[in-house]
């Protein structure tokens, strides 16, 4: 799980690169004819980015619940052997 998660937090950064670098072409070429900024796919790769973004913290999440009910869980069991092994 590790590997699949790091993986999606790489594209995560590889998105918001590719949208840092045009979004700064589309500043630092300003005054060329073509308005970089104009044509929609900032808007769009901006959405698609938001997101991914916001499935992969829903993972992150379900992944650190899942983690708190195995400790719960692990320490559950340790105070059911004490109490079974007192009497």
């Amino acid at each position: 799980m590790q590997g699949e998660f790091s993986a999606k937090i790489n594209a995560l950064v590889d998105q918001l690169t590719w949208l840092r670098t045009y979004i700064e072409a589309g500043i630092d070429f300003v005054d060329e004819e073509i308005d970089l900024l104009a044509d929609g796919q900032v808007i769009e790769k901006l959405n698609i980015f938001m997101n991914d973004l916001d499935k992969t913290l829903d993972q992150a999440q379900q992944g650190y619940l899942l983690k708190e009910c195995e400790l719960c869980s692990s320490a559950n069991r340790m105070w059911e052997n004490q109490a079974y092994s007192i009497t």
